[in-house]
C-alpha cells in the first residue's frame, strides 16, 4: 500500500481552490504540504496506517486536506470513509468547499457521483467508494462510527473535539486489517485537551505516526536581509534559541537560517503580540511545545523546553500494568508496552541509592488533580532524579495504598530505605488509614498470608513526618502531608525552585506537560496556583510533595552515608581519606584562630 505523492500533485493542480489572499486559483502543493505526504507515504510503506498532524498555524495543511478527501475515495475503490469535524458549522462548511473543489476538476479527474446529500457523498459502481460528513460532539452519547465500519478517517481539528469518547467510539469503528486503510487525525493545539492525550498516545504507540509540521518547514516563514524587518530583529542568538535549535537539528534535520530566525523573532511582536504562549502553541518549534495553557505562566516557556530537551534522553521505560487484588500478597505488577502501562520504570533501584515515593490520590490536593499519581525519585544530598511513575485516571484508594508499600518494597536497597510520603486530603486520608491498617491489623492481607505476618513491613520505608511551615517545632502524623489552601503556593514555589536550579531531573512528559499547564491567579486569587484551564495539576503536586519530603528529612539524612551527585573532585574516597582531611581542616582552622 503507497500513496503516489506526485499523482496527487497532479491532481491538485487540476482544481480551482478559493485563495485567502489571490481570490480563485490553481492548487499547487507546497513544499511543506509536500512533506507531509511523504511522510505519510514512506509510513504506509512500513505498513503504518495511521497518523497524527500536529501542525502551526497558516502552513495550508486545511487546504490540502480539503483536496485528499475527495481524491482518496475517488482513486481506492471500496473507502469507506468518514469526515469528521469539531463542529457542525465547520463540517458543513469544508463540505461545501470540497464539493467546489470537485466541480472544478475537469471530466478525467472525477468520478460521477451516486450521492450528494448533508451526510454523504457516494460514488458508483465499480468505484462504490463512500465519504460520510460528521460532526463531534453533536450528540450527548458518543457513537461516532457506530455501524459504519471505516478504513478512511480524516479527523479535523482535534484540538477543538469536546470529549476523548469520540475519539474513542471513532477508533473502535476503524478497520485493522484493509489493507487500503488510511487514517488521519489533525489538529492545532489548543491547551491540554483531547489532541493532546491522542499526542501522548502516539508517542508511545508503534503502529501510530506522528507528523509535525512546524513554522520552520514554510518556505514563505522567512525575512530576507537588508529590509526593515530585518534591520530590527537580526542579531545574535540567545542561549535559549541556540537550545531549541540544536533540538530542531537533531530531533528533524533543519538547520535554521537567518532569514528565518528574524522571521520567528518578529512573530512574536506582531502576530502574536509578545505573548510567548501563543507563539509556541501557534508556531511551535517542537511538538510538545505546541501544549499550552494561558494567563500567568508559573514556569518560564525556556524552563519547560530545557525539561522537554533532557527527557528526550532519558532511557527507555519499562512499562507494568499495575492491578490491585482482592488481597495485598495477590497484587500484581504484569510487565506490557509502555503504551498500555500504568507503572513506568525508567530507573530500576540501585544497591547504593535512596528513593522518595510520592503518593498523590485522584482529587486530594484540589478538584481539579484528576489522577492517581505516584512518584519515585532517586535522593542525593544535592539533587533528585525521577526514576517511575504511576499515573491513572481510575483507582480505589486500597489499591493506591498497596501501591504505595508496593513501591517501597521494590525501591528499598541495603543502605538506605525508602521515604513514602502521602497527600492527605479528601480520598488521601482513606488512604493513608489503609495503610495504617495494614500495618496495624494486616487488614488486606489473605489468611496465609497473615498467619505469615506479612503485614510486618514496617522496615520497609521510613515515614515523612509534616510540620506546618509557620510551627516547624511540632510534627504531624506519620506519612502526612497537606498541600491544599495556603500550603499550597509554598510547596509549589519549592518545587520551582528546585526545577529551575537544575537540581531535579525528569523523565515523564506527563510530569512536564502538568509543570508547563500550572498557572497563578487564573481565578482572579493572586495566591492562587493550579492547572491553567482546569488542566489536572496531580503529577506537579506529587513531585511537589516529592521535593518536600526531600528538603525537609532526605537531603539532611543523606549527608552522613551518600555523596552528592555533583561530586567534588577534591572530596574523600575512603575513610582513610575522610579522616586526613578532617584533621587538615581542623588544624587549619585552629591556626587561624589562632592568628586572630
Amino acid at each position: 500500500m503507497r500513496l503516489n505523492v506526485q499523482h496527487f500533485g497532479a491532481f491538485c493542480s487540476r482544481l480551482q481552490i478559493p485563495s485567502r489572499d489571490e481570490g480563485l486559483v490553481s492548487f499547487n502543493l507546497w513544499p511543506i504540504q509536500r512533506r507531509g505526504l511523504d511522510e505519510v507515504s514512506r509510513g504506509l510503506e512500513e505498513d503504518i496506517h495511521e497518523f497524527l498532524f500536529l501542525k502551526g498555524r497558516q502552513i495550508g495543511e486545511t487546504t490540502k486536506n480539503d483536496a485528499f478527501r475527495i481524491y482518496w475515495p475517488q482513486v481506492n475503490a471500496g473507502t469507506q470513509g468518514m469526515f469528521v469535524s469539531n463542529s457542525d458549522e465547520n463540517r458543513d462548511y469544508r463540505r461545501d468547499v470540497c464539493l467546489e473543489m470537485l466541480n472544478t476538476l475537469p471530466p478525467e479527474y472525477r468520478l460521477p457521483v451516486r450521492v450528494n446529500n448533508r451526510n454523504l457523498l457516494a460514488w458508483p459502481h465499480p468505484n462504490g467508494s463512500r465519504l460520510m460528513f460528521e460532526a463531534a460532539g453533536a450528540r450527548d452519547t458518543s457513537d461516532l462510527g457506530r455501524s459504519r465500519g471505516l478504513n478512511f478517517l480524516d479527523a479535523d481539528e482535534i484540538g477543538l473535539w469536546r470529549s476523548a469518547k469520540d475519539v474513542e467510539a471513532l477508533r473502535a469503528s476503524l478497520s485493522r486489517r484493509n489493507p487500503q486503510r488510511l487514517y488521519l487525525w489533525n489538529g492545532t493545539a489548543q491547551g491540554f485537551n483531547v489532541l493532546h492525550d491522542l499526542y501522548l498516545q502516539c508517542e508511545k504507540s508503534v503502529t501510530m505516526r506522528l507528523v509535525f509540521l512546524a513554522w520552520y518547514h514554510h518556505h514563505l516563514y522567512r525575512v530576507e536581509e537588508g529590509t526593515t524587518i530585518w534591520n530590527a530583529y537580526s542579531g545574535r542568538l540567545t542561549s535559549e534559541e541556540r537550545l531549541w535549535m540544536r533540538e530542531v537539528k537533531r530531533r528533524f534535520s533543519v538547520d535554521l537560517e537567518p532569514e528565518q530566525m528574524v522571521w520567528y523573532r518578529y512573530c512574536l511582536d506582531d502576530i502574536c503580540l509578545g505573548d510567548e504562549t501563543m507563539r509556541a502553541q501557534e508556531f511551535p518549534c517542537l511538538p510538545e511545545e505546541a501544549f499550552q495553557s494561558f494567563g500567568d505562566k508559573f514556569f518560564a516557556q525556556g524552563t519547560i523546553r530545557k525539561l522537554h530537551v533532557a527527557a528526550k534522553s532519558s532511557p527507555k521505560p519499562t512499562g507494568y500494568l499495575y492491578e490491585p487484588g482482592q488481597h495485598f500478597d495477590e497484587t500484581k505488577a504484569t510487565p506490557c508496552s509502555p503504551a498500555k502501562a500504568n507503572l513506568l520504570v525508567w530507573h530500576e533501584p540501585e544497591n547504593d541509592g535512596a528513593y522518595i515515593v510520592a503518593g498523590h490520590a485522584w482529587g486530594s490536593s484540589s478538584p481539579d488533580a484528576q489522577h492517581w499519581v505516584a512518584e519515585v525519585f532517586r535522593a542525593w544530598p544535592d539533587q533528585m532524579q525521577q526514576v517511575a511513575e504511576y499515573s491513572s485516571e481510575t483507582g480505589t484508594t486500597y489499591g493506591f495504598a498497596w501501591l504505595l508499600l508496593y513501591l517501597a518494597g521494590a525501591y528499598r536497597t541495603r543502605h538506605a530505605l525508602p521515604w513514602i510520603i502521602n497527600e492527605t486530603e479528601g480520598p488521601g486520608k482513606q488512604v493513608t488509614r489503609e495503610i495504617r491498617s495494614f500495618l496495624e491489623t494486616g487488614y488486606g492481607l489473605s489468611p496465609d498470608a497473615r498467619k505469615a505476618g506479612l503485614q510486618d513491613v514496617y522496615g520497609c520505608f521510613r515515614y515523612y513526618f509534616w510540620s506546618r511551615p509557620d510551627n516547624m517545632g511540632a510534627k504531624a502524623a506519620p506519612i502526612d502531608i497537606e498541600v491544599h489552601g495556603t500550603y499550597r503556593p509554598y510547596v509549589l514555589h519549592a518545587l520551582a525552585d528546585t526545577v529551575v536550579r537544575g537540581k531535579m531531573g525528569i523523565c515523564s512528559p506527563r510530569l512536564i506537560d502538568s509543570l508547563a499547564a500550572l498557572r497563578r491567579g487564573e481565578t482572579g486569587d493572586a495566591d492562587e496556583i493550579g492547572g491553567g484551564g482546569g488542566a489536572s495539576d496531580a503529577h506537579a503536586m506529587t513531585a511537589a510533595m516529592a521535593v518536600r519530603c526531600w528538603q525537609d528529612d532526605a537531603m539532611y539524612d543523606l549527608t552522613s552515608f551518600v555523596m552528592p551527585k555533583d561530586e567534588d573532585k577534591h572530596a574523600p574516597r575512603s575513610v582513610a581519606h575522610w579522616i586526613v582531611q578532617e584533621h587538615i581542616q581542623r588544624t587549619i582552622g585552629g591556626r587561624r584562630w589562632a592568628r586572630t
